[in-house]
């Protein structure tokens, strides 16, 4: 009878994990297909600033993936659609320069005026690059923005600035050079995880401490 009672218990404890899991797949799953939809266009939109999301380098130049983005903020600018770009992210690990600097040479390249470019050079991560521009921002009197990135880093990145209350939409680089069903599951896959992380512990982090200077 107590082998029966303990073998019972242990059914029943595996069904619990099991159904623990599955929630947990579907719930990724749900997430996954919500950044996959997600419409990161805003047509027409205009805003005082475009808010460029930091990427990599390759030795010390834009890497494609990133130039790509660079090139989304200059066409805002070129348009008369954003009065400034504030271009994001700091020196990680095999950089040589800032992104933020390699990006305001690309784009001056591209014919930006440099006036017209501001440099958050600090930042390591999206949170950070997002935290960072918007602190900026408001030195320089801006209010508004539009964030750009990568389609699949709209989903997350638009969370993150709504948890920081920047007035921002989304306007996602239509020239991404993430491409090939399995460089996108990669970065799907990946997105999936550090959104969940955020909305579930992320947001209730404090960003790292930004130096007041560079």
């Amino acid at each position: 009878m107590r082998q029966r009672s303990r073998s019972g218990r242990v059914r029943t404890l595996a069904k619990g994990i099991l159904i623990a899991l599955a929630c947990l797949a579907a719930g990724f799953a749900v997430t996954a297909w919500r950044i996959w939809s997600y419409d990161a266009s805003s047509p027409g939109a205009t805003a005082d600033a475009a808010i460029v999301l930091g990427g990599s380098t390759w030795d010390g130049v834009p890497s494609p993936s990133f130039a790509a983005r660079i090139d989304h903020g200059v066409d805002l600018y070129s348009q008369g659609r954003v009065a400034k770009l504030i271009l994001t992210g700091g020196i990680g690990p095999g950089e040589q320069v800032p992104l933020a600097e390699a990006a305001r040479d690309y784009a001056a390249g591209k014919g930006v005026p440099i006036e017209a470019m501001i440099l958050e050079p600090w930042s390591r991560i999206t949170v950070e690059n997002l935290a960072y521009a918007k602190q900026l921002a408001a030195d320089h009197g801006l209010a508004s923005f539009i964030v750009v990135s990568d389609p699949l880093h709209m989903k997350r990145a638009m969370r993150i600035a709504e948890d920081l209350g920047l007035n921002a939409v989304p306007s996602a680089t239509p020239r991404s050079r993430i491409v090939g069903r399995k460089a996108k599951l990669r970065f799907l896959l990946r997105e999936t995880w550090f959104y969940i992380w955020h909305v579930g512990v992320g947001r209730h982090m404090p960003v790292r401490h930004r130096p007041t200077r560079q």
